[in-house]
């Protein structure tokens, strides 16, 4: 079979390490100020609640709220939670036609968050503590920082791959042994299945996932459904899925191993954003503050996904980002190729 895509630009991999190094530097937004400024507080208190439209892991969400509202008893979170691309896309709508019922918006769909910041949707805002942060772990232009970051890894079953067939790169996963046993998140319903295919589609080119496809793949719906048919054996492995589920899996005692390619794993942050017609303003900036400091990213980081925080360690048991080599989506380029992508994918791998 004929390559049916060019390949994607190279530009798109260099925001690999920038994504998870590299200096501060200003921003022009709006400060937060201090960490939770009293005015802020009061205002957030009066407005009394926060709809947020979020897409992340549900635990991880319920975690988060729950530690938001100890923290500032009195505030309302009602969540709308957006699982996939299909999900995400009424909320979009509402937006572009002028129904501003949300205050924030959490989302891994990087080419959401660049249509919305076109659009005029996002409010001009990012919490002094992300001064701290790499300097590619929010929006340059002071519209949306990265709250959390979840890598795309490779994973496999211990008890159905024997020792001498566990893979070590993606390549492995090509041939008999696993045709039939493999999953993957379909692009066109996962945002982070997305990114790791425009991600991979450049480190590997389009001949890697040709072969691929005649290998009967399991196509699913998300990162973490496939991270879970790996856990259960239902299938054998991931060509990439959600390292935050296969973490927890693990932990629980689940015979799922992680591999992390020479070739390089895909990282996709998640952005939280604070939109300009948000009916609670204050209680808007009060949880986008809340989300990057140290209590929340604590619980950011014990739910098995990755932080940004300079003062956070790494679970025991996990390894460190820094050993990583990852492959990081620059937005605007993911925004620009993102239906190409899908419909080069769809070609090989339909719904």
């Amino acid at each position: 079979m004929t390559a049916i895509a060019p390949p994607l630009r190279r530009r798109a991999l260099l925001a690999g390490i920038g994504l998870l190094a590299g200096a501060p530097h200003a921003v022009r937004a709006q400060s937060a100020g201090a960490a939770y400024a009293n005015d802020l507080v009061a205002a957030a208190r009066k407005e009394g609640q926060l709809r947020l439209h979020a897409g992340e892991d549900a635990a991880l969400l319920a975690q988060l709220i729950k530690g938001f509202q100890a923290s500032f008893p009195g505030i309302d979170v009602q969540l709308t939670r957006a699982d996939t691309l299909a999900a995400l896309q009424p909320f979009i709508e509402a937006q572009m036609a002028g129904r501003h019922e949300m205050d924030v918006l959490s989302s891994t769909d990087l080419t959401s968050m660049v249509a919305l910041r076109r659009a005029g949707k996002l409010a001009l805002f990012v919490p002094e503590e992300t001064r701290r942060w790499p300097l590619n772990a929010r929006d340059p232009d002071g519209f949306y920082a990265f709250t959390s970051l979840g890598l795309m890894v490779l994973a496999y079953n211990t008890r159905h791959v024997p020792g001498n067939q566990a893979p070590a790169s993606y390549t492995d996963l090509l041939g008999v042994p696993f045709t039939g046993k493999l999953v993957i998140p379909h692009p066109g319903y996962s945002s982070r299945g997305l990114a790791a295919t425009f991600l991979l589609a450049n480190a590997l080119g389009w001949p890697f996932f040709e072969q691929l496809a005649r290998q009967g793949v399991l196509q699913v719906q998300s990162a973490a459904e496939a991270a879970d048919k790996v856990a259960s054996g239902e299938r054998h492995a991931m060509l990439f899925g959600s390292e935050q589920t296969a973490f927890r899996r693990r932990a629980e005692n689940a015979p799922i191993a992680i591999v992390y390619p020479d070739a390089g794993t895909a990282a996709v942050p998640c952005a939280t954003a604070v939109l300009r017609e948000a009916p609670h303003p204050n209680a808007a900036r009060l949880f986008a503050t809340w989300m990057v400091n140290k209590a929340a990213q604590e619980i950011v980081a014990a739910a098995g996904a990755r932080s940004f925080h300079p003062d956070i360690r790494e679970p025991t048991g996990r390894v460190a980002l820094s050993a990583i080599k990852t492959l990081a989506p620059d937005p605007i380029l993911l925004s620009a190729e993102a239906e190409l992508v899908q419909q080069f994918y769809t070609q090989l791998f339909p719904k």
